[in-house]
């Protein structure tokens, strides 16, 4: 059975999420065509435990170890400071950039649009970077055949190994095919009336 985060529940529907550690819990999905997006924007909720909070951990992760592959994209949490990362690579360039800090315990939310309007990125509803020059995703506008590795949350794969476990928890996992405005990500993030959600089940389906 899944483990979850013992009083830590969040989304809309206030259900139990699922609990990541060491013992190397990953959620995996396989690569598909459809989540080769050049524009495109990745959402999810996460929590990083206090108790337990370590150097880096991955939040999710679509890439391997090596610079520059096309259209890798990591989001992670790195020391010092609870820094929130995010790392999105193309064949021109990379960027790897701190965004800010993150309080531990407290279930956070962050949305990274990418494609021809550039690069954003909003923790929380609220825009937290902006780089208009970096105008690829995940699809072969990066490079090659663009990002065909699988997806992963909680973990993520260098090529030979799952480093970096999360301590904590990922829910509500969001791919949309277009680029989403900061106002758009505010209002699926409070408005509840427009509210997104994914059941139990659907993390079933994705642990399984």
């Amino acid at each position: 059975s899944t483990p979850f985060v013992s009083d830590r529940e969040t989304g809309y529907d206030a259900l139990p999420a699922p609990l990541f550690d060491t013992t190397g819990t990953v959620a995996f999905v396989p690569h598909h065509a459809a989540l080769l997006l050049d524009d495109g924007t990745v959402m999810c909720h996460f929590y990083v435990d206090e108790d337990r909070f370590f150097d880096h951990q991955t939040i999710l992760a679509k890439d391997i170890r090596g610079d520059d592959g096309p259209g890798s994209l990591r989001l992670y949490i790195s020391n010092p400071g609870v820094t929130l990362r995010v790392r999105l690579e193309s064949e021109s360039g990379t960027v790897d950039e701190a965004l800010k800090s993150v309080t531990l315990d407290e279930w956070h939310h962050i949305a990274v649009t990418f494609g021809r309007k550039g690069l954003r990125i909003c923790l929380n509803g609220q825009e937290v970077f902006k780089d208009t020059d970096f105008d690829t995703g995940l699809g072969p506008n990066a490079g090659d055949s663009g990002n065909t590795h699988n997806l992963t949350a909680g973990l993520w794969y260098d090529g030979d190994s799952f480093e970096d476990p999360l301590m904590g928890s990922v829910r509500d996992i969001v791919f949309i095919d277009r680029q989403l405005s900061h106002r758009e990500v505010e209002e699926l993030l409070y408005n509840k009336e427009n509210a997104f959600c994914i059941e139990p089940d659907a993390w079933e389906w994705i642990v399984q």
